[in-house]
């Protein structure tokens, strides 16, 4: 499968058992991850693991599946390469990491890599612990201490709902949290601003009586109200 979600065509390489057929080279395991870092390198969004095979191939000679599978072990558990999940296709696809990636990500487990890669993937609207378990199939106990780990990090962060405290999402550090969530510019730390909302209801009201005109019983546009507002 291809980036843009189509599946590459390609001959079979593997090896038959015909006396006739070249057999798969096997190539050296550091070999193979410099190949397959370059290749991640070269696009923005990812790779298949389909067509990463199908280049190795097609650019470095016939790589054996075991020399592929060893080295793309090495390259994610060095966490020189992230695994990501495609939302619209449900395929997975290799990105390779920058270094200040690397270094932010050094020391975890797989299986914390995966949960934060899963929040990450909830972009602004967050993830509950619930859903979190079953995407990752892990046990709430284990979710509970990675979160844990994950936050003591500062790679995640917790965010209360404004409209139901004790519904609890997380979400990647850096990410700004939806306005469904905090409330937007009515919400001050997750409680209502009454004083805010009081004074905005006042200029509104003063707008409109110096804007309304009596003789003809028309008043300001809605958009008037929210162009003086903003300004």
């Amino acid at each position: 499968m291809s980036a843009g979600g189509k599946r590459v065509k390609r001959e079979s390489n593997h090896p038959s058992s015909s006396s006739g057929t070249k057999r798969a080279k096997k190539h050296g395991v550091k070999q193979v991850a410099g190949m397959i870092l370059e290749l991640c390198g070269e696009s923005e969004n990812g790779i298949y693991q389909d067509e990463l095979e199908a280049r190795l191939r097609e650019e470095h000679g016939d790589i054996s599946t075991e020399s592929i599978a060893n080295a793309l072990n090495t390259v994610l558990q060095e966490h020189r390469l992230q695994l990501i999940r495609d939302n619209r296709s449900n395929w997975y696809q290799y990105k390779r990491m920058i270094q200040d990636q690397v270094h932010k990500f050094k020391g975890l487990s797989a299986s914390e890599l995966q949960v934060y890669q899963i929040i990450q993937s909830t972009s602004n609207m967050g993830i509950w612990t619930r859903d979190l378990k079953t995407r990752s199939n892990l046990q709430q106990p284990q979710v509970a201490k990675i979160l844990k780990t994950l936050e003591n990090r500062k790679l995640i962060k917790s965010i209360k709902w404004v409209t139901n405290k004790n519904r609890k999402v997380y979400m990647v550090a850096e990410q700004e949290p939806s306005r469904e969530i905090t409330g937007g510019a009515w919400y001050t730390e997750n409680e209502m601003d009454h004083e805010f909302i009081q004074q905005t209801m006042k200029i509104c009201l003063h707008f409109v009586q110096r804007h309304y005109t009596r003789d003809t019983y028309e008043g300001p546009m809605l958009k008037d109200v929210t162009n003086y507002i903003s300004r």
